[in-house]
């Protein structure tokens, strides 16, 4: 039996200036974040990550199936038998579906 070896394919793009100040913003938020301890961090990252603006064409849906809540997110162009189930652990003290509906929109678009 051979084997091959495969390379993994890395593409790395510089950050224009820009981007590179927003890098530093988020990066002074998650540490001003993780260095208060006595701060309410679900609040604080909750307002940090819904800083994620909602795609365009998508629609948002709470529900709450048997005690169960999250969100339906739904590019008004996608197709009815195609989805993406995003499940962020958030290792249950960080993050709140609520606040991830605008990543989750970029993704679904």
């Amino acid at each position: 039996m051979t084997t091959t070896k495969t390379t993994p394919v890395e593409t790395r793009h510089a950050l224009s200036d820009d981007e590179r100040q927003i890098e530093q913003a988020v990066l002074a938020e998650i540490h001003q974040l993780f260095s208060n301890p006595t701060g309410n961090q679900r609040e604080t990252y909750d307002a940090m990550i819904a800083k994620t603006p909602i795609a365009d064409g998508v629609t948002l849906e709470a529900i709450d199936r048997d005690g169960v809540s999250g969100w339906w997110v739904r590019p008004t162009s996608a197709a009815a038998d195609r989805a993406i189930l995003f499940l962020h652990g958030g290792a249950f003290m960080l993050g709140s579906a609520k606040a991830y509906r605008g990543l989750a929109s970029q993704v679904a678009v």
